[in-house]
């Protein structure tokens, strides 16, 4: 994968995420469909960038 794909993957994945983060720690905490869907952006953006 080019350099300009992996970055062109991750700014996509970050806009994507920017979207659902709830406004303050305890909307995060109390929601828990947000709060997965957050983790697993967290998760994905991690592995994107170990490659």
């Amino acid at each position: 994968m080019r350099v300009n794909d992996k970055i062109k993957e991750i700014e996509t994945y970050l806009s994507e995420l920017v979207e659902i983060i709830p406004e303050n720690f305890e909307d995060y905490k109390n929601d828990f469909k947000t709060k997965a869907a957050c983790e697993r952006y967290a998760v994905s953006l991690n592995i994107l960038l170990k490659q």
